[in-house]
């Protein structure tokens, strides 16, 4: 069982406490935690089917491959009853969430490079408005010409 704050996500601290909310996560495979399954029929169907989804896709080495797997796993729940009505209504959605799975490094990877392109526009522009040269900022920035013209050039256009 793990606390998870709201705060903890934001990307600039909040010490207020004005945004909080906090959510109390448990581990469905782990046997301490049956009874939460016994208790609600809905969950209990819903873990089988991710661990049907799990068990399908463990070889899956092509999104195609992963699709078919999920698809079946999928299939088989509702011929053995499980979450019947729900996948039937929404086996589309439920089969496009599945393979579109988070890549948390590549996200950050993504921001941190957004936020470098952001921080070298705002340089960049303040010093070619205090009359530096394209060469001037590049060297002084530790980048290449092409790169800091290219980036003015895309902050002109905003």
């Amino acid at each position: 069982m793990d606390d998870l704050k709201l705060s903890d996500s934001f990307t600039v601290v909040d010490k207020s406490g004005d945004y909080e909310w906090t959510g109390t996560v448990y581990n469905l495979n782990k046997p301490e935690n049956a009874g939460l399954l016994k208790a609600s029929r809905p969950l209990a169907e819903y873990t089988e089917l991710v661990n049907r989804i799990k068990r399908n896709r463990r070889d899956c080495k092509t999104k195609e491959e992963a699709l078919l797997a999920t698809d079946e796993a999928v299939q088989s729940c509702i011929r053995d009853g499980i979450l019947t009505e729900f996948l039937e209504k929404h086996r589309a959605e439920v089969i496009d969430v599945i393979l579109t799975e988070f890549d948390e490094a590549k996200f950050v990877a993504t921001i941190k490079k957004e936020g470098l392109r952001e921080g070298l526009l705002k340089i960049s522009r303040r010093m070619r408005d205090r009359g530096r040269s394209i060469k001037e900022i590049a060297d002084e920035l530790g980048e290449d010409e092409a790169t800091i013209s290219e980036i003015l050039n895309s902050t002109d256009m905003e």
